[in-house]
């Protein structure tokens, strides 16, 4: 997701947990890219697939490991 700052730049955001990456899709935010952990399953998951899939935003299917290193020591819930 990028927000503009005062200086009008842009700053580059990480969001992670299942419903905060759902409402970015909804949102008018630009979202880059979305990381799901190959053993995420449910409701909220799909989706995001979904969504995700309509805006043409890209999803890479990591392990859950992986996707721990990316968002660091925070509940990701499986999506970022």
């Amino acid at each position: 997701m990028k927000t503009k700052d005062d200086q009008n730049t842009l700053n580059e955001l990480c969001v992670y947990g299942r419903q905060i990456v759902l409402e970015a899709l909804r949102s008018a935010c630009n979202v880059k890219n979305i990381w799901i952990a190959k053993n995420a399953a449910g409701k909220n998951i799909g989706q995001i697939k979904k969504l995700a899939k309509l805006k043409g935003v890209p999803i890479q299917y990591v392990n859950q490991n992986d996707l721990q290193k990316i968002v660091g020591a925070v509940v990701h819930q499986g999506a970022a």
